[in-house]
């Protein structure tokens, strides 16, 4: 069972020692797991797959901020599945050039076959690419189907060294869907049939226990529904307006960076009751902001020197126009 091809375009992780002793789960949002569970329901008899994309943590967890599915070109067999490289490969550039997320990761089904773990087909696949990128760690998704079609999709994670030494991890479901997932659908991915009804998930056998839950991001502005409703929308707007955005944590871990094209922002762990920071000794004096005033539009005003945020028909955060950017045409690069 041999999990997608790999591509060699992406950025190097940060190499972390602590990764392999500290790290015993991964987090990843709830929609995108279910997405998974969807994508792993289309193919009750063939193997499917897709990637994850996201971040690392301090103590070395990976966080699952955006999974895709198999691309239309992608190869399914009963023991085996090849991602659609072109995919892969656009999706991964257009992820992290717009929101920083790194490739942390693989999933692929191995549908009715009864087997929750990796082969070690899958495991000499990982561990190639990781060899040919210098990574250090790299996590593997192994979702199987239950015999009946109305009992959840299991999910089992492992984390993946170098050597391939692997272990399962446990999951953590952060509530909600992802703040980088802006459009349901991508014209270039294999679209999902089967409607949403009656598809579930769980973690796998394989998943260690889980231990007591402590909050992720403890006073965390974006952590908060409100919050994660309002960070959203902050990147829909910024992807309307074309705009490159690479995001951080602050280094409270309460607060977040955004790192945009004339300026670096900082959204502290009292946003948006106060504003935006401009870091690198840049100001913003006169550009006015109220809890209610849209980010993107004081950012613009700033860019422009203007004294008043430009207003779009006096519209906040959550009032902007709900018109989209013309679709993509399918087979050409998704722009975020």
């Amino acid at each position: 069972m041999c999990v997608a091809q790999w591509q060699s375009s992406f950025p190097p992780q940060p190499n972390g020692g602590r990764a392999w002793t500290e790290a015993g789960k991964a987090l990843i949002y709830a929609d995108e797991a279910q997405r998974i569970a969807r994508f792993a329901h289309e193919c009750p008899d063939i193997e499917t797959g897709g990637d994850l994309f996201g971040y690392w943590t301090h103590s070395g967890a990976p966080m699952v901020s955006y999974a895709i599915g198999p691309g239309r070109s992608s190869r399914h067999h009963p023991t085996s599945f090849y991602q659609d490289a072109d995919w892969l490969h656009d999706q991964g550039v257009r992820l992290y050039d717009r929101h920083g997320l790194q490739h942390v990761g693989q999933w692929h089904s191995h549908h009715r076959l009864g087997v929750n773990l990796p082969s070690a087909g899958d495991i000499r696949t990982v561990v190639r690419g990781m060899a040919a990128r210098n990574w250090s760690r790299f996590l593997l998704m192994i979702a199987t189907l239950p015999p009946h079609s109305d009992s959840p999709v299991m999910q089992n994670y492992y984390l993946v060294r170098p050597d391939g030494r692997h272990r399962p991890v446990r999951i953590q479901v952060l509530n909600g869907g992802s703040p980088f997932r802006t459009r349901p659908d991508e014209p270039r991915e294999e679209p999902i049939l089967r409607p949403a009804e009656g598809v579930h998930w769980r973690p796998g056998p394989m998943t260690p226990p889980a231990r007591n839950r402590v909050a992720t991001f403890p006073g965390a502005w974006f952590a908060t529904e409100p919050g994660k409703a309002r960070f959203r929308r902050i990147a829909t707007d910024l992807e309307r307006e074309g705009m490159a955005c690479r995001i951080h944590l602050s280094g409270d871990g309460r607060g977040l960076r955004l790192s945009l094209p004339d300026a670096e922002l900082l959204l502290g762990a009292d946003f948006p009751a106060s504003p935006p920071q401009l870091l690198s000794g840049a100001r913003a004096d006169g550009i006015a902001w109220t809890p209610s005033t849209n980010l993107v539009d004081w950012y613009l005003s700033w860019q422009a020197g203007a004294p008043e945020p430009a207003r779009r028909h006096g519209q906040t955060d959550g009032e902007r126009p709900s018109a989209a950017a013309p679709s993509p045409t399918p087979g050409a690069a998704n722009d975020l």
